[in-house]
């Protein structure tokens, strides 16, 4: 092989390498444009049990269920039905331990049968205080998404979400006093998760 054409092959196959790992690394960018790689899901997700990351603690609040709440209520703001894990078999699984450090591999172990990408969310912090409108909370969420098929890990990002209700208004929030905060973690969250292409705009208008 003539030492141009070697060269050629070998820049080809370094471009190839560093597209591929630039994807499995969590959508950083495209090594031919330098920008994001199009990310493109199906409608149909999979909303995986919530992990919660913080060490155990006997007067931790939960907020798994408002979390899960927000991310199918905003999911499908963006165009997508994420239909949680628990709702596909009457026996359901546990969550994750941990995400962090957790392979595409690892996570798609987890997915139920013809599964196609899996959204997992976990809890990182809650900060709780009291301040004049009552139970204040600063929460901070992360999440990363596993094509099931390839067992690769195609996004991942974070959210933080801070009480923004005050006062008496607080007595007439329908969810728990975290919830405005998660709300608006998971709404961080789920910021810059490409909406769905197949959806008309006004489909997922906020």
């Amino acid at each position: 092989m003539r030492t141009g054409n070697r060269g050629l092959v070998l820049a080809s196959v370094a471009v190839g390498l560093s597209v591929v790992l630039g994807g499995c690394a969590g959508r950083d960018v495209d090594a031919g444009t330098g920008a994001p790689p199009a990310l493109v899901l199906p409608t149909e997700l999979i909303l995986m049990p919530i992990t919660d990351e913080r060490p155990p603690k006997p007067d931790a609040v939960d907020i798994s269920r408002d979390v899960r709440n927000a991310a199918v209520r905003l999911l499908g703001k963006r165009g997508y039905v994420a239909t949680p894990r628990d709702e596909l078999e009457k026996e359901g699984i546990a969550a994750p331990p941990t995400l962090h450090g957790a392979t595409g591999a690892d996570l798609a172990k987890l997915a139920p049968p013809n599964a196609g990408p899996l959204v997992f969310v976990a809890v990182d912090r809650v900060d709780e205080g009291y301040g004049y409108g009552g139970e204040e909370y600063h929460v901070v969420i992360s999440s990363v998404i596993v094509d099931a098929k390839s067992s690769q890990i195609v996004w991942r990002g974070t959210g933080t979400g801070s009480t923004s209700l005050g006062g008496f208004l607080r007595i007439f929030a329908p969810q728990s006093t975290a919830y405005d905060a998660v709300y608006e973690a998971v709404r961080d969250l789920f910021r810059h998760l490409p909406k769905n292409p197949n959806v008309p705009p006004s489909a997922t208008a906020r």
